[in-house]
């Protein structure tokens, strides 16, 4: 399980919404997904941090993965493409709790 950062996924997810996710056996990575998938993935240049996006395309080994907020979202079009080891998992589920949502002023 993560919880979502800020407002790259919006309107599917808001920020403190939590994923639920099924973790990806790399060797059959590519039985699993498919284009529109939203991926758990390690930041290719922040470690120990992990991401949540939706799969735009995989080619052979890497995947291009975006926000679907995209005037808000740093993602394979600031970063190129995932390589499959930093892949975590594959969402399943979500939950939005409302006070977890709520912004530092409260509202």
């Amino acid at each position: 399980m993560c919880r979502v950062k800020g407002i790259s996924m919006l309107p599917t997810l808001k920020h403190g919404d939590l994923v639920i996710y099924k973790a990806i056996n790399i060797n059959y990575i590519n039985d699993c997904l498919e284009k529109g998938s939203i991926v758990i993935s390690k930041h290719p240049l922040k470690a120990n941090y992990l991401i949540v996006k939706r799969l735009e395309r995989k080619e052979k080994d890497k995947y291009f993965i975006i926000g679907d907020n995209k005037d808000f979202s740093k993602d394979s079009r600031h970063f190129g493409f995932i390589q499959k080891q930093n892949l975590v998992g594959i969402a399943e589920s979500f939950l939005s709790l409302p006070i977890l949502n709520k912004s530092s002023d409260g509202k």
